[in-house]
């Protein structure tokens, strides 16, 4: 593979990881506002959205990563690899909050490793079975 294109899919990954991350911030700092306001009704709009976001922003990298016509184990990994960067920097900043609030015990840590994993074992599931399903349909419809 060209070295032009290994690095698309890298930037591509880096993009949509930082997507998910400024969704996640933006929940965070929104819900945390309006929440402290007494908009709790606003709290369960923001966090709707958010995974409405995210859920397009995944099915966005799906679609763009389908195009490439990659092997669906390589495209999974990324699409899959996106989320857990983005997990792992939401975890890194949840755990530094964490330990700035005092809290120190040792569990504090697990989010480091457990967010990244399971949201990355999940999403790359889950778009295994989109890749599956949107190839499946491009070989009935004859593309």
């Amino acid at each position: 593979m060209p070295a032009s294109r290994s690095g698309s899919w890298i930037r591509t990954t880096l993009m949509v990881a930082a997507g998910y991350a400024i969704i996640g911030l933006a929940t965070i700092a929104v819900t945390r506002a309006a929440g402290g306001a007494g908009f709790h009704a606003v709290v369960g709009v923001v966090r709707a959205l958010s995974w409405l976001s995210s859920a397009l922003l995944f099915l966005t990298h799906i679609l763009w990563e389908n195009r490439s016509r990659r092997k669906l184990a390589v495209s999974g990994w990324h699409t899959s690899a996106a989320v857990a960067i983005a997990t792992l920097l939401l975890a890194l900043i949840a755990t530094a909050r964490q330990l700035q609030a005092g809290n120190t015990r040792p569990a504090v840590f697990l989010a480091i490793a457990a967010w990244p994993i399971l949201t990355g074992l999940v999403s790359f599931a889950v778009g295994l079975a989109v890749f599956a399903v949107l190839r499946a349909v491009g070989r009935q419809s004859g593309s």
